[in-house]
């Protein structure tokens, strides 16, 4: 009779045990699950990163044009009420500025904005792997 009680109990701490290492297990990939989403920016919420993104999957050898340029273009990879949004520059100097508040988002994603001129606009886009 005493073998009965032990082996129970020994069958319980294997559960207990297993269910704390399946516990470890699940925590862990929260872990990693969180450290991924830091290493990968948020250019999705971002409506003026979305519409260079877009632009970009659209001119994959890159883009060059004024400030305006730029403007018009990504305009016109947005729906309507996007276009509308506050974020959205609507002038050249607000796009200047916009786009070197999101260059790096952008460059995490392989996209590098680059300035010749005060209102000229290059973009190139290197996807990453």
């Amino acid at each position: 009779m005493t073998d009965k009680p032990l082996s129970i109990e020994k069958h319980r701490d294997q559960l207990a045990l297993a269910q704390s290492a399946a516990d470890a297990v699940a925590y862990g990939e929260q872990i990693v699950a969180r450290q991924r989403a830091l290493r990968m920016p948020e250019i999705e919420p971002d409506v003026l990163g979305w519409a260079v993104r877009e632009l970009m999957k659209s001119k994959p050898d890159g883009w060059r044009g004024s400030a305006m340029d730029l403007i018009k273009a990504t305009r016109k990879m947005l729906p309507r009420k996007a276009r509308r949004h506050a974020s959205f520059p609507r002038d050249p100097e607000a796009m200047v500025t916009r786009l070197k508040e999101i260059a790096p988002l952008l460059g995490a994603v392989g996209i590098d904005v680059v300035r010749s001129l005060p209102r000229d606009v290059c973009i190139q886009w290197t996807p990453i792997q």
